[in-house]
């Protein structure tokens, strides 16, 4: 593991801490947010039909991945709110071997900061939106198709 993967992963690692920090906080929930919870409850009772609680334009995704843990250790915004924390920091890492696999280990610490340094990211890092997933997502879809095309 060299400098520029510690960089990397002190970064992770610093995001999840300010994040814990905000969760500490105990911010109240936001309409979206309470409707997200609320499909994730209705996928972790076994039930994908809640039309009257969800709107087409609203992504399954984030309340399926929040649905599991729901089901193991019940409903805890803080959780759900965690796991959001966790596609945060696996963003950071993502960003940071994406511009690894471009430049170089130390570019790649460097990106992986600025993420944590941005303040869209740092303050939605704990908010139950589709935000940091997203750019999670599209952080994993972007350094496999640079792993695809290097090879």
């Amino acid at each position: 593991m060299g400098a520029g993967d510690v960089g990397i992963a002190s970064a992770a690692l610093c995001y999840v801490a300010i994040q814990v920090w905000s969760l500490a906080r105990r911010v109240p929930l936001g309409h979206d947010e309470a409707v997200y919870l609320l499909r994730a409850r209705y996928f972790a009772g076994g039930s994908a039909d809640a039309a009257g609680y969800w709107a087409p334009y609203r992504a399954p995704g984030l309340p399926a991945v929040l649905s599991v843990p729901m089901r193991i250790f019940g409903e805890s915004i803080t959780l759900s709110r965690f796991i959001v924390v966790l596609f945060g920091a696996v963003a950071i890492v993502l960003i940071g071997l994406l511009a690894r696999s471009l430049s170089d280990a130390r570019v790649g610490a460097v990106a992986a900061w600025l993420l944590v340094s941005s303040a869209a990211f740092t303050d939605y890092g704990s908010l139950l939106l589709l935000d940091i997933p997203g750019v999670t997502l599209s952080l994993a879809a972007a350094l496999s198709l640079e792993y695809a095309v290097r090879g």
